[in-house]
């Protein structure tokens, strides 16, 4: 069975809301990759309306608000899909795709999926100092350098969250957004 997390959840989904839909799943519902993205999508976005970015780190005027993701994009077509008519800091939000870690350049969130956690060093160091929401989904990705990341637990999609790399950085982290989030402390060291 897989269920649809609709766009129109997006724009008015808080973390109350979103919080609510992901505990009340039925635990007989699997967590097909289909959902799991849709889910993850969702979570993408809300990050960014709980996360405040330095003031100068946007580009002026009405430049979009990039989410970027590198290597094999697992979200498929849902995740630019979703974020059609979405604005973040009142900017439209476009998708780009990096197909390499040489390819990554500063954007605003980068997902980084599981099968290139292997060169998160690689990404961080393109990326040394810009206050970029790094995110992963592999283990220890947060604890080696990513802002965030997501895990599963009985089959639900959950998020944990290192304010040690993302603080330094300039990201400043909603408690709204903490109180949810497992929080993890850096090993990695900081970019």
């Amino acid at each position: 069975m897989t269920m649809r997390v609709p766009a129109r959840f997006l724009g008015r989904c808080g973390i109350g809301a979103l919080t609510a839909l992901l505990l009340t799943l039925p635990s007989r519902v699997a967590c097909t990759a289909t959902l799991e993205y849709q889910v993850k999508a969702t979570f993408l976005y809300n990050f960014t309306k709980f996360i405040e970015w330095p003031a100068d780190s946007l580009v002026p005027g009405d430049a979009p608000f990039e989410i970027g993701v590198v290597g094999r994009n697992p979200f498929g077509p849902y995740l630019a899909e979703s974020m059609v008519g979405q604005r973040v800091h009142d900017r439209p939000i476009c998708i780009v795709e990096f197909l390499e870690p040489e390819d990554v350049r500063p954007c605003a969130v980068l997902f980084v999926p599981d099968a290139m956690s292997n060169r998160l060093a690689d990404i961080t160091a393109r990326l040394k100092g810009v206050p970029v929401l790094v995110v992963g989904e592999s283990p220890g990705f947060a604890d080696r350098g990513g802002s965030a990341n997501f895990f599963l637990v009985d089959n639900k999609v959950r998020f944990e969250i290192n304010p040690a790399v993302a603080g330094p950085l300039g990201l400043k982290i909603s408690s709204k957004l903490l109180a949810i989030a497992k929080i993890v402390g850096s090993k990695g060291g900081e970019r």
